[in-house]
């Protein structure tokens, strides 16, 4: 797919293989870019393969610790 392909919500969950449900609540919470085609909301494929990069994790990243379930 061309990365300025542009998807519905059916479309572009299935392409993350998550539930739509879960991409409505990113949607939601702001944390995927969509763009609004008159009152539709619309991802391109670009944008969806950008999300997925940011929350990649490398094999030689330090781990986050957030302070819960940390053992003394």
């Amino acid at each position: 797919m061309d990365g300025a392909t542009v998807l519905t919500y059916d479309e572009a969950a299935k392409y993350l293989k998550t539930s739509t449900r879960h991409l409505r609540e990113l949607v939601y919470r702001r944390q995927i870019a969509f763009t609004h085609v008159g009152r539709l909301v619309r991802f391109r494929v670009g944008d969806l393969d950008c999300y997925l990069e940011k929350r990649t994790v490398r094999p030689d990243s330090p781990r986050k610790t957030s302070g819960r379930n940390r053992r003394a």
